[in-house]
Formats: C-alpha cells, sequence, structure tokens
C-alpha cells in the first residue's frame, strides 16, 4: 500500500512538473497597480504552455444594442466596443501605467467612451512567464492575439505602445488591420533605427548592464549593483532608466513600487534575460517592418487610414528622434502628433497620455462614423503566422488575488490522488 501511496505520488508530481510552467523561483506578489479601490481582474491565458498576464479594467462604456433598438440614437455608430491594450517600454511592466488608469477613470468623457482597460506584460516582464526562446515582434503579436483570445478580449483593439513596443503595435496593426482600431505610439521607435549608427554601441553597452545586473542579483548584491550604475544624471534617473522605480523617481502608488522592485529582483532573473532578448531583436525587427513597409501597396501610408496619434517630446531627445516621431505620421493617411511630453510620458506626464487617448477615440469616432470602419486593406506584403486557436491550452484566472491559476488544480490532483 505504501509503495503504491509513493507510485502515485511520484505520478502527481511529474504531472505538475510538465504542466505547470515555472514562472518565479521566488514569491511574487499578487498584480495590483492601485492602492486602493483597484478592481481589476490579473488573467494568466496560456498559450502553448506559456501564460501571459493581462491585467483589465472595466470601461464606463454601456453596451448598446443596435440591432433590437428602436430608437433613432440606436442608428448612429457606438464607441462603446473600444478595448484600451497598452504595450511597455524595455524595461517596465503593467504597474508603469498606474497613473494612466487614474487619469482615464477620472475623466469621465474617456471612462464613458471604453468597454475595457487592458495593460498585459510581454514574455519575461513583469508577472508573465519567460519566453522559451528569443521571440521576435511578430511572433509575440501572435502569442498576444490568441492570449486575448483565450480571455474573451475580442478584437478591435486601441494599441497603445510606449517606446520599443511601438514597434510591437506597428507589427499587429500591418499584420491584422482588421483588429486594430487606431494607435498611439509614445516616443516610439520605428524603422529609423536602422540608419542609427548608435545603436549598436548603446545595445552592447546595455547587454553588458543587464548581465551584470543579473550576475549580481544572483549573488544577492542587486541593491549595492543599482548604487553603481554608469548613468548619467542622478542616482535615481540612472535606476528609473533600467526600470528599478522608487517612490521618489515615480510617484507611482506604493503597491506599484513593492511590486516592481519585487519583480525587478527575483531570483529566477527573468527581467534582466527579457530586456536582452528585446535588444538582441531591435534590428531584426525594423528589417521586417521596412521590407513590409516597402513592399506595401500603399508604400506613402503603409498602415492606411487606421487612426494614429504619435505622442513625443523634445526634452532629452536629439533631433534624429524628434524627425523619426515625425516620420511615423507617414504610417497612417489619418495621423496627428502630440509634441508635449517627455519619454517618461506614463510616469511623469500621464495627462499627456489622457490627451492622446481622447483624441485617437475622437479619430475612431469619425472614422466609424465616416464608414471607414477599420478595414484598412492596403495590400501589405507580410508573413503571417496563425497557429492553432489554443483552446487547448486554456487557462485563464479572472481572480485578481491568485498569481499561479494552476496551482490549485495541480495540489487537487495531488490530494485527490492520495485520498483515494
Amino acid at each position: 500500500m505504501k509503495l503504491t501511496i509513493i507510485y502515485l505520488l511520484v505520478v502527481a508530481v511529474t504531472l505538475v512538473l510538465v504542466f505547470n510552467v515555472k514562472v518565479s523561483e521566488g514569491v511574487l506578489p499578487a498584480p495590483r497597480m492601485l492602492d486602493t479601490d483597484d478592481d481589476g481582474i490579473s488573467h494568466f491565458p496560456s498559450y502553448h504552455g506559456i501564460r501571459m498576464h493581462i491585467r483589465c479594467y472595466k470601461g464606463g462604456a454601456v453596451d448598446v444594442d443596435l440591432k433590437n433598438s428602436s430608437s433613432d440614437s440606436s442608428k448612429e455608430t457606438t464607441t462603446s466596443d473600444n478595448i484600451l491594450l497598452f504595450d511597455n517600454g524595455i524595461n517596465f511592466y503593467y504597474c508603469s501605467w498606474a497613473k494612466v488608469l487614474t487619469k482615464i477613470r477620472e475623466n469621465k468623457k474617456l471612462y464613458s467612451s471604453v468597454k475595457q482597460i487592458c495593460f498585459f506584460d510581454r514574455y519575461g516582464y513583469g508577472n508573465s512567464d519567460p519566453a522559451p526562446y528569443q521571440f521576435e515582434p511578430l511572433e509575440s503579436i501572435r502569442y498576444l492575439r490568441q492570449s486575448l483570445a483565450l480571455i474573451n478580449i475580442p478584437p478591435p483593439y486601441v494599441y497603445v505602445g510606449w517606446s520599443w513596443s511601438a514597434i510591437h503595435a506597428q507589427t499587429f496593426a500591418l499584420n491584422y488591420p482588421k483588429e486594430i482600431n487606431g494607435l498611439v505610439l509614445i516616443e516610439g521607435n520605428n524603422i529609423g533605427l536602422l540608419k542609427d549608427e548608435s545603436v549598436g554601441l548603446i545595445n552592447n553597452f546595455t547587454i553588458q548592464q543587464f548581465n551584470h545586473l543579473s550576475d549580481q542579483n544572483s549573488r544577492g548584491q542587486l541593491k549595492e549593483a543599482l548604487k553603481s550604475l554608469p548613468f548619467a544624471g542622478s542616482q535615481e534617473d540612472g535606476q528609473r532608466a533600467i526600470g528599478w522605480l522608487t517612490l521618489n523617481s515615480t510617484q507611482l502608488p506604493k503597491v506599484c513600487i513593492e511590486n516592481s522592485q519585487a519583480i525587478f529582483s527575483d531570483p529566477s532573473n527573468n527581467v534582466f534575460r527579457a530586456v536582452i532578448q528585446d535588444l538582441s531583436t531591435m534590428i531584426s525587427a525594423a528589417n521586417y517592418l521596412n521590407q513590409s513597409y516597402y513592399y506595401s501597396s500603399h508604400p506613402q501610408h503603409p498602415l492606411g487610414d487606421v487612426p494614429l496619434v504619435i505622442l513625443s517630446g523634445k526634452e532629452g531627445i536629439s533631433d534624429d528622434w524628434e524627425k523619426r516621431q515625425i516620420d511615423m505620421l507617414k504610417l497612417s493617411s489619418n495621423s496627428v502628433q502630440i509634441q508635449k511630453t517627455s519619454y517618461y510620458a506614463p510616469i511623469d506626464n500621464p495627462e499627456y497620455v489622457e490627451m492622446a487617448l481622447e483624441k485617437v477615440i475622437e479619430m475612431v469616432k469619425e472614422s466609424n462614423n465616416n464608414g471607414n470602419g477599420n478595414d484598412n486593406n492596403v495590400g501589405t506584403l507580410v508573413i503571417i503566422f496563425d497557429g492553432d486557436n489554443g483552446a487547448d491550452d486554456i487557462n485563464p484566472n479572472s481572480s485578481p488575488s491568485v498569481y499561479h491559476p494552476t496551482l490549485f488544480f495541480n495540489l487537487f490532483i495531488i490530494f485527490f490522488i492520495l485520498l483515494f
């Protein structure tokens, strides 16, 4: 009998190890963005065995039944289906948008025009699993689409990309134009990377720094290493540049500071590897976009007429960077630029992100009312990975207080086997 129990226990533990992807060697805190009144829900859909963290908040839009309503107003296009999807810059996670979330909820007009507000962590960042290998942006987008489908958050989306994630936003809009209602690119990167001679040097230096931080974190000496970062400006400025957030440098909610520091210093070193992977794909990702834009049947506006807002500023930005922001206006025939911010807009200037969101929602509404919708078929030559729908991999978690959605299920298996 004892041998049988031991055998079954070994089988149960094996099942746990096979089906439960390890995310962290430490214990990460439950995701939260606000110190009080945080009613968000963190989902962890699993696509091909890799869990992505997507934290969503309800918007203030009321669904309108256009088919069954007899009122004249029902004939008008509603913006109640707007879903805001926020992607982070390198080094940062969902918490970076906490001030933006507050601004959206305080703005009655903006809040009432969106159905859901979702923030996600790319693989390796925040509370998401690490990627099993180095993902190019196109593959990341494929996994993102399937992950959103698994938790029933269907397109179209208003995709908000900050810095490096602007490449991901462009890749999404280019490959799946019918799934994007609008784009907001905040101090975004673009194909101008290919002409920037400093990119290789800067990336190599940054990779060395993150390898060093990873090594020091493994030795339990991360905080000491953070004090000696060779960055210009104050110590806190240098730390923020690599993703170590403090209350003084960000004024973010306390829970965001605590969560981001716990993620950054987790013994898994997932964040450091994710940063290095992103830096290593920059040139190839920009090359992909460049080739796709070049072969577009509408090369002047390769993203068609999708509503596009470029949010940028001049503070601390080179002339070349400023020109690249202006160049991105040409991606769409329906674009505007708001030039009022700093590089760290989501943290330092959330009011300008709020302004950009108001503008893009207004543009989406105008586009829909004019009958354009989001049908931006411009004949772009792209490579699309369709894959399967991942239905058998679904593992969404609708509880904001539970990190591993499969953990309790796995423990139940063990308990059930031992019991009988």
